[in-house]
Formats: structure tokens, C-alpha cells, sequence
């Protein structure tokens, strides 16, 4: 009887890599294809909101299939986390010349990235009244911040050394983790546009 060969094991209704297939192809005109930019500024854009958006379509997974919640749960995490890291990164980008901030594409830390951040917003409001949405916001950073400090904590089950890593929470309820990052995002827009406003003017 001749033993069973890697190929014989697997399940058959499942496919496996075979020559010739690629990762990347030419477009074909399908409706599910990916558009990519060359121009770095409109990509940094677009990265913000489209890993939001993917949170976003996760939660939505989630709540349609409940077997998703103790896998899905780290992207979510991770993806929002990175679009609060390039919403501020964008902000110093794009206005902080006009403010003696420069770009930090260094730094992965929420708190560091806001703490050059916030001056050019107060600058920027020029101490007018905002509802307490700059303490709200920084608030929200820096539970971010304390629950992922380098965006590695939903990424690896360890940090570089091979040390486990400690997270902050045990559940999490993604409904809300959702609503409020959508107003934070609703938050940097309304920036945005100010920023722009002022320094284009």
C-alpha cells in the first residue's frame, strides 16, 4: 500500500497554488479590480481613508457573522489605529510648514504625532471655543495610544524580542469602537478644511 503523498491530504474541495499563478496581474476590466496612484499625497489621502473604511466593512462582517469576533477584531484595531497615525501625519504634511511643524514619517507614536499636531490646530482656532473637541479627541488618542503605543499590540502576539505582549482589554465592543472613529474622522475633515482655508487665504 503506498502512503498517502502532501497533495493526497488535502481536503479536494480546496484549491492550492499551481504554476503560473501570480499575486499581481494586468487589469483585465473587472469590476472587482484595485486602482493604485503614483502621486504619494493623493495615496496618503486615499491610505487614511481606506483603512477606515475597512474597519468600517469589517464591524459590518462581524455583526452579520458573530464566528468573526475573535479573528477580525485585531485588524479592526490595527486598521483604525493606522488611520488615526496617518490622519495626523497628513495634517503635518500638508499645513505644518505654515506653522514651523515639519513632516515625522519617523514616528509611530499617536501621542508624539498629536503632540506637534494640536499646537497648529490651537493656532489655527486662535483660542476660539471648540465644544471640547480638541481635549475629546486627545482623549481618545491616547486610549489608542495606551492600547497599542507603537502599532504592534494587534499586529504580533509578541514584541521583537519575543516577550508576549500584554493587552490592555480582553473584549471590545466594535460597534462603538466604530461610531467614535467615525467622528473622529468627521473631526479631521472639519480640520482639514479649516487648515486649508487659512492657508490658502
Amino acid at each position: 500500500m503506498s502512503k498517502p503523498n502532501f497533495l493526497s491530504l488535502l481536503n479536494p474541495q480546496f484549491t492550492w497554488p499551481e504554476p503560473g499563478d501570480w499575486l499581481f496581474v494586468a487589469p483585465g476590466g473587472r469590476a472587482d479590480e484595485g486602482t493604485l496612484t503614483s502621486h504619494a499625497w493623493t495615496r496618503l489621502v486615499l491610505m487614511a481613508d481606506g483603512y477606515r473604511e475597512a474597519a468600517d466593512r469589517l464591524v459590518d462582517a462581524v455583526a452579520a457573522d458573530a464566528v468573526l469576533q475573535s479573528t477580525v477584531v485585531y485588524p479592526v484595531i490595527f486598521l483604525y489605529r493606522h488611520f488615526m497615525e496617518l490622519k495626523l501625519k497628513y495634517v503635518l504634511v500638508t499645513y505644518g510648514q505654515h506653522f514651523d511643524e515639519d513632516a515625522d514619517w519617523k514616528s509611530h507614536s499617536l501621542t508624539d504625532l498629536w503632540a506637534k499636531v494640536r499646537p497648529i490646530i490651537e493656532t489655527a482656532g486662535n483660542g476660539t471655543d471648540d465644544g471640547g473637541a480638541n481635549d475629546a479627541v486627545e482623549a481618545c488618542i491616547r486610549e489608542m495610544s495606551a492600547a497599542d503605543p507603537m502599532s504592534f499590540s494587534f499586529r504580533y502576539p509578541v514584541e521583537k524580542g519575543g516577550k508576549p505582549i500584554v493587552l490592555a482589554f480582553e473584549t471590545v465592543d466594535l460597534g462603538n469602537l466604530r461610531r467614535t472613529m467615525r467622528k473622529i474622522a468627521n473631526y479631521f475633515d472639519g480640520l482639514d478644511g479649516l487648515l486649508d482655508h487659512l492657508t490658502s487665504a
